[in-house]
């Protein structure tokens, strides 16, 4: 199963196939839990909205239609959506702690050592593909939505999202082995 692409994997995950359901959890909620938390407060709150995201791609497999071979964008754009209804739920706007940076200013911060290598990636790449990257990776734009705002066609953001992605993968590689 792992070998599947995940337009295969959903064709399993429909039929009420738990081994791919899992396979494509696996390989996509860092990804979709890195994303929630940029709209929650709270881990337990990341951790409802992961959780709702992959219940309605469960529910969901046998209509999810894929702009590209990535389940990722539809999952995200989920994930944007689960995080809106929750905000609106709670009636409040979402303000993020700075765990303990500012009480222990010396004491590293994983996830901001983390955030800044991949946003030093991004700013290393020119203005149209950081610009694809704010729209598709950040904001959840659809390939076709991503097409669409820069005047391109949807192969063309599928090639240079996955160039961009290909450049994270290699300055994530580097920043572990440093």
């Amino acid at each position: 199963m792992h070998e599947l692409a995940d337009a295969e994997l959903l064709t399993h995950v429909a039929t009420g196939n738990s081994v791919a359901f899992e396979v494509l959890y696996r390989r996509h909620s860092p990804a979709v839990a890195r994303y929630a938390w940029t709209w929650c407060s709270t881990e337990a709150e990341m951790q409802d909205i992961v959780q709702e995201t992959f219940i309605t791609a469960w529910k969901k497999a046998d209509s999810i239609h894929l702009a590209s071979k990535s389940a990722l964008p539809w999952l995200l754009v989920t994930c944007r959506h689960h995080a809106a209804n929750h905000t609106r739920k709670v009636g409040r706007r979402r303000e993020v702690p700075l765990d303990s940076a500012a009480e222990h200013p010396n004491r590293p911060n994983p996830a901001t050592e983390r955030l800044a290598w991949v946003m030093e990636t991004i700013n290393a790449l020119d203005e149209l593909d950081q610009r694809l990257c704010q729209l598709c990776l950040v904001e959840g734009y659809s390939y076709k939505e991503a097409a669409r705002e820069l005047g391109r066609s949807v192969a063309w953001v599928g090639k240079r999202l996955e160039r961009a992605r290909v450049q994270l993968r290699k300055a994530g590689v580097h920043h572990e082995q440093n």
